[in-house]
């Protein structure tokens, strides 16, 4: 045994010149094998760790056998059969570590042993199960949320006769759209779609606020103006004092069955609602500033259409409009109003045509709602 430790020390160091001091100056462990997988060499701080007196020599040459097996197992059989390096975790002394091994090569390209290096990775395991216990409670949180954020969703429904349709679809568990057709009285409904920038919880959150600052507002103020209502929303939105790179667009509306009108303002919603009758389709195109706190003070605009039994309103968020085929090219306003001009089901029709233009998945939330005017 010792002398085949010499012999191998002896081809390493003289012939192949290769210098193992600077292991010592590692703060991991450091084992060098050969192809047997015998123990050539351990630096200082292995040898500390197993109690090994190296005071005058680095090399186990003058090592008895029983003190090398006190040193665990080679980890190099992988590593001289393949002349790669491998890696793995192990439990050793009942600590957590990582085992890597490296070839050793000689002029001829030949394996003539290898170096395992011992990592301690207690404290690396630590964070790994801090950060997945943190994972698994925003998981379940964001479960949870997005639980919340379906149950608001409104019933597809007949509501003073109209009926209402809608599909939504968010890109992640969380979505920042929202939309409602709510009964204000006999004769009113309103009816708004929103969008909050960005996804996820903050987003989610806006949303219920935007639910339920639409009927608190309508409720408390008793209003048919559509643009004082977005007027209010914008101040409660400032009231909250959010971070100026948060802000929502949204399109809101009252119809009056008893007069056949449709009154709307539009607070920067930049995906613009459709009004198809039998005998015309077209756009409410009417502008506003989004809800934010960097914009000026500002009155939203107000404007007023005949909606007669059997006219469709049609709306929906700026995700469909920038709906993306693998060319990079947008869907866009104009393939939904050709969408929405088709005979039969308009969001189905919307959607046979999104499957059409491109099968890729969706990087914003989608959402469309359809009111069919009733008699």
């Amino acid at each position: 045994m010792e002398e085949m430790i010499k012999d191998f020390s002896e081809d390493i160091f003289l012939k192949e010149k290769v210098d193992f001091g600077i292991l010592n100056a590692m703060d991991d462990w450091v084992r060098v094998v050969d192809r047997d997988e015998r123990t050539i060499f351990i630096n200082k701080k292995m040898a500390n760790e197993f109690a090994i007196d190296l005071k005058y020599s680095v090399e186990l040459s003058n090592l008895g056998e029983e003190i090398i097996e006190t040193l665990p197992e080679s980890f190099s059989s992988f590593t001289f059969k393949t002349k790669k390096a491998q890696s793995k975790e192990i439990l050793l002394n009942d600590r957590a570590m990582k085992v890597k091994s490296s070839p050793i090569f000689n002029r001829k390209n030949e394996v003539i042993g290898a170096v395992e290096v011992f990592s301690d990775i207690e404290n690396e395991l630590g964070i790994r199960r801090s950060l997945f216990k943190t994972h698994k409670k925003v998981a379940y949180d964001i479960a949870l949320a997005n639980k919340i954020q379906h149950t608001l969703l409104p019933k597809k429904r007949v509501i003073n006769g109209s009926y209402f349709d809608y599909i939504y679809r968010p890109s992640e568990h969380l979505s920042g759209d929202i939309f409602d057709v709510f009964k204000i009285d006999d004769d009113k409904l309103g009816i708004y779609i929103a969008d909050v920038v960005g996804h996820g919880i903050s987003a989610a959150m806006l949303t219920v606020f935007v639910k339920i600052s639409f009927l608190d507002i309508v409720e408390d103020y008793g209003t048919t103006s559509t643009k004082l209502v977005m007027g209010e929303l914008k101040t409660r939105f400032q009231n909250l004092q959010l971070d100026d790179s948060i802000y929502l667009t949204g399109f809101f509306a009252i119809y009056s069955k008893k007069e056949k009108t449709l009154t709307y303002s539009n607070a920067g919603h930049n995906a613009p609602p459709i009004v198809k009758r039998s005998n015309k389709t077209e756009f409410l195109d009417i502008t506003g500033l989004p809800i934010s706190n960097i914009l000026p003070d500002y009155e939203y605009k107000e404007a007023q259409v005949t909606l007669n039994s059997g006219d469709r309103l049609v709306l929906y968020t700026d995700g469909l409009v920038e709906f993306k085929n693998y060319e990079n090219e947008e869907y866009g306003t104009h393939r939904i109003m050709e969408s929405v001009e088709k005979k039969g089901n308009v969001i189905e029709n919307i959607l046979i045509g999104t499957s059409d233009f491109s099968w890729n998945t969706i990087s914003d939330d989608i959402a469309i709602l359809v009111l069919k005017i009733g008699e």
